[in-house]
């Protein structure tokens, strides 16, 4: 329980909240996937096809200059116009970012080794994912490894599509690696990252059309075997 408690510490210090007088709740009304589509006003393109823009409010939060093209969960109110109608913009109260990550191919008999570092997909206490999205042209998710918080520099983190196989009862079959130098290979704690992975670049796309959802598997965190993972597409 220890372990837990502070790998969700180290989650927590992800997240960031704010406070803005010109909203008309104390709390965020609203949470969604989004990506940043300009950085001057922060916009961002919601996975629900929303485009919202972070009112100069939200400069509460501190200094906030996310990347163009960064992913995000962010909790926000909109505002409202002059007449009462809601607005396009909104009050930013908190975010996560999903740093990311790279995918790859596996051709037909290839054997390219994209790392064999313990990793997996977390999950809490109970037993339930955390921050789990997958659409067919993002997945996002915590990443827990091994390895030191202060290190994920040295960290790669990789989906990998084997054309061998490339669906499996109807889900798109890949696998999660993880390498790192060998320094930090011999690390034995555990850390959390929030990662995204792109999946509309071909061939990930072509193969994804008809598929129910993914099926990653991941070497595990202290296991002998591997982990399965199947989560269904969230559009």
């Amino acid at each position: 329980m220890k372990k837990i408690a502070l790998m969700m510490m180290a989650l927590a210090a992800t997240l960031s909240f704010a406070s803005c007088d010109s909203a008309e709740t104390e709390y965020a009304t609203n949470v969604e996937y989004a990506t940043v589509v300009s950085t001057m006003p922060v916009t961002f393109q919601t996975d629900a096809n929303q485009t919202i823009i972070v009112a100069e409010c939200a400069t509460e939060i501190g200094t906030y200059n996310p990347s163009f093209g960064q992913r995000a969960l962010i909790y926000y109110t909109p505002l409202q116009t002059a007449d009462g109608k809601k607005s396009n913009q909104v009050k930013l109260y908190g975010y996560m970012h999903f740093d990311a990550s790279e995918t790859a191919i596996l051709s037909p008999g290839e054997e390219t080794d994209y790392g064999q570092i313990e990793v997996d997909i977390y999950r809490d206490y109970t037993g339930s994912y955390y921050l789990v999205h997958a659409t067919k042209s993002v997945i996002d998710v915590v990443i827990a490894s091994t390895g030191t918080p202060d290190k994920l520099a040295d960290h790669g983190y990789t989906l990998v599509l084997d054309e061998d196989e490339p669906v499996e009862d109807g889900y798109l079959n890949l696998t999660l690696a993880h390498e790192t130098t060998e320094a930090e290979s011999s690390v034995t704690t555990y850390m959390l990252t929030p990662r995204t992975f792109d999946l509309t670049m071909a061939p990930f796309a072509d193969y994804i059309e008809g598929t129910t959802g993914v099926r990653i598997t991941a070497k595990g965190l202290g296991s002998k075997d591997p982990v399965v993972h199947k989560f269904t597409w969230a559009n």
